[in-house]
């Protein structure tokens, strides 16, 4: 994504100096089950399919809402979990609201945190970044992220991308952040972000593009965003509508 050509309107940037909180992200999914209001659905009930997948039940259009999320600052907390919703506001626990996915088995730290996930531009292929941090070693105890793509929303392929093992010059890297994915048309390549934090310096946004088996990053991550006012920032959303990038 060539930042020159790009016009920027920032909208609700997050600007913290503090730890940050959960960070909620929806996606459009399907689901078999019809979900009552106030009512836990039975685990088995709980497939989730997207549109045009080969396996599964079938739909011409989208049902829901699927809400990927983290309960909290402990390794428990610190798994994916989800809910269903069809209306976007009002949202229902899957798996009786315990982890879809083991933390332990795709992270390095045994704990995830932030998850993101951005259907694809073949409708049909979806993609999650997590951070891989558990806040019981302390804020600045992360360097690395999970990369993880599905077709299904419930069988995932996990990558752990080590930003201090992978390139040079990052002795003083003190955490990664809050990793999210957006589809570039004209380099026509996901483009991952995320913060990271150097030594005793701010907070920056940076990004890379991912390979295209979305099992790692092409190239050195370069910053993407800097506030004039030299604080931290974190948790960009970024959103592309009308031909304008929207973070």
């Amino acid at each position: 994504m060539n930042k020159r050509k790009l016009n920027w309107l920032i909208i609700g940037l997050i600007c913290v100096t503090f730890a940050k909180a959960q960070v909620k992200t929806q996606l459009d999914a399907v689901t078999q089950d019809k979900i009552v209001c106030g009512e836990q659905q039975p685990e088995s009930d709980h497939f989730i399919e997207s549109e045009n997948s080969q396996t599964g039940a079938f739909e011409d259009t989208y049902a829901g809402y699927l809400f990927a999320y983290f309960t909290g600052n402990n390794v428990d907390g610190e798994a994916v979990r989800y809910a269903v919703s069809y209306d976007g506001y009002n949202y229902y626990a899957l798996n009786e609201n315990r982890p879809v996915i083991d933390s332990k088995k795709i992270s390095s730290t045994g704990g995830v945190r932030d998850p993101h996930i951005l259907r694809g531009q073949d409708g049909r292929t979806f993609y999650m970044v997590l951070t891989d941090m558990t806040a019981s070693k302390g804020w600045d105890s992360n360097r690395a992220m999970v990369l993880l793509k599905s077709s299904d929303l419930i069988h995932w392929t996990s990558s752990i991308i080590n930003i201090q093992q992978k390139y040079s010059g990052q002795e003083d890297l003190k955490r990664v952040w809050a990793p999210q994915t957006i589809f570039d048309p004209e380099a026509g390549k996901y483009m991952v972000y995320w913060s990271m934090k150097h030594g005793d310096g701010p907070d920056i946004i940076y990004y890379a593009y991912a390979n295209e088996q979305f099992t790692g990053l092409e190239g050195e991550p370069e910053p993407l965003f800097l506030p004039q006012n030299g604080k931290s920032c974190i948790d960009g959303d970024i959103i592309l509508k009308d031909g304008l990038f929207y973070m």
